[in-house]
């Protein structure tokens, strides 16, 4: 297949998988169209497993552009509904607006008369559990405070904050790739995968942080071990030649695969967990502090 060719079919799977968002925006309420959303879902998979297989072994400049291209429009068609089938981002925004306040977000449930003051019309009736105590992590209230500093007291914010980690995540998908001598192309099984699109850009939940966190590690790790390998490879050949970098190579391309392969499957996991373990009364707007 030419590079124009491979490009051509690139673009013709970036405009479909925006059309498909765009189908589930104008949905709205996901909780009433829930046969449509697994349709289109599915569509999204599918665009997204046909561009894998196009960019996997080769990519051009321009292909990763159209893919980064693509996947920010994707998410910007979704990231300003309001978020249906999880009413999670609205604890985010919560969070971030007590200690905003000055009060630890450990201390009180949002139930609690200590907090009447910071109640508000909006995010405050969709509260999901109020009156149990904050169950994130604190990497997460740091997150969650920090998006407030940053945009204020709303879900907007919080969802706009992490598709500023999810840029963090794209761009160290492709160091790795690039360290590893792969594909930039390969990419596009997160940029375009639709557990990321609609998870994070409609639904706003935090995997964007576990991620970002993992692939760090990952980075560091590999640098240590080409280090390491690289000084091997120098004592036993008497210098740096074709020996450091085979084996500077081998570990790198390891990694890459590992890292394209642990996005997808974070952002699958945490949500079919999360799923399970929700009421089927966990619907935005339905539950409201009595």
């Amino acid at each position: 297949m030419s590079a124009s060719t491979r490009t051509a079919l690139v673009a013709a799977l970036g405009v479909a998988l925006l059309a498909l968002a765009w189908a589930l925006h104008a949905r709205g309420d996901l909780l009433d169209h829930a046969g449509d959303y697994v349709l289109l879902a599915a569509g999204m998979l599918a665009v997204c497993a046909a561009g894998t297989s196009l960019l996997w072994r080769r990519a051009s400049q321009r292909d990763v552009v159209i893919v980064l291209v693509v996947a920010l429009a994707a998410r910007a068609v979704l990231a300003f509904d309001a978020p249906t089938l999880s009413n999670d981002v609205y604890r985010f925004a919560w969070d971030g607006r007590v200690q905003a306040a000055g009060t630890n977000p450990y201390r009180y449930a949002p139930a609690d008369e200590a907090l009447r003051a910071l109640r508000d019309g909006e995010v405050f009736p969709r509260l999901n559990r109020p009156r149990t105590r904050t169950l994130y992590p604190p990497a997460n209230e740091v997150f969650y405070v920090a998006a407030h500093e940053a945009g204020g007291y709303s879900v907007r914010s919080v969802k706009l904050a992490l598709l500023a980690i999810e840029a963090v995540v794209v761009a160290l998908l492709l160091v790795l790739l690039r360290r590893a001598r792969l594909s930039p192309g390969r990419v596009v099984l997160y940029a375009w995968q639709p557990l990321a699109i609609v998870e994070i850009a409609a639904r706003g939940h935090s995997e964007p942080l576990l991620i970002v966190l993992t692939l760090a590690a990952l980075l560091a790790w590999d640098a240590r071990a080409q280090a390491g390998s690289g000084a091997r490879a120098d004592r036993r050949a008497g210098g740096v030649g074709r020996g450091g970098s085979a084996a500077r190579g081998a570990p790198r391309r390891r990694l890459a695969k590992a890292a394209t392969r642990i996005c997808p499957f974070r952002v699958a996991r945490a949500s079919s967990a999360r799923r399970a373990g929700e009421p089927d009364e966990f619907r935005t707007g339905s539950r409201r502090f009595q």
